[in-house]
């Protein structure tokens, strides 16, 4: 099963592969996972501002119906700031996705939040943040 630290060891390379520029923005990804949990995919569902991201349930989700056989998905998003403590903002934007993936039968398995150093997992590992390994 695909773990919050295997999610943010791949997501880290992604990040850090990005222009200079692109770094200062923050990003949204949504790794899609089978029921045997092998990512089937990962899309790039948004990219924001230095310190904002608006997306919904409808981008989250829209990738897995069009792909189908995604059981579960891993939502992560970077913050350019450096520091992964969620705001507000992020709690409820989780909590909202949880919801629509129980509507729609697709399990959110964690939403983490990435930066080049660390990690933070909401649902996963207990809710602690992780240091880079």
């Amino acid at each position: 099963m695909v773990q919050a630290l295997d999610a943010y060891i791949i997501m880290r390379e992604i990040l850090m592969k990005l222009d200079p520029v692109d770094k200062s923005r923050e990003f949204l990804w949504v790794i899609g996972l089978s029921t045997d949990n092998r990512i089937r995919y990962i899309d790039t569902c948004a990219i924001g501002k230095l310190n904002a991201l608006i997306t919904g349930p409808s981008e989250i989700f829209a990738h897995a119906i069009r792909f189908g056989g995604i059981a579960s998905i891993i939502i992560i998003h970077s913050h350019p700031s450096g520091n992964t403590v969620p705001s507000q903002q992020d709690k409820k934007f989780t909590n909202e996705i949880i919801e629509a993936g129980k509507i729609l039968h697709i399990q959110v398995l964690d939403h983490i939040i990435i930066t080049g150093r660390s990690y933070y997992s909401f649902l996963g590992e207990n809710h602690e943040k992780r240091r880079n390994p």
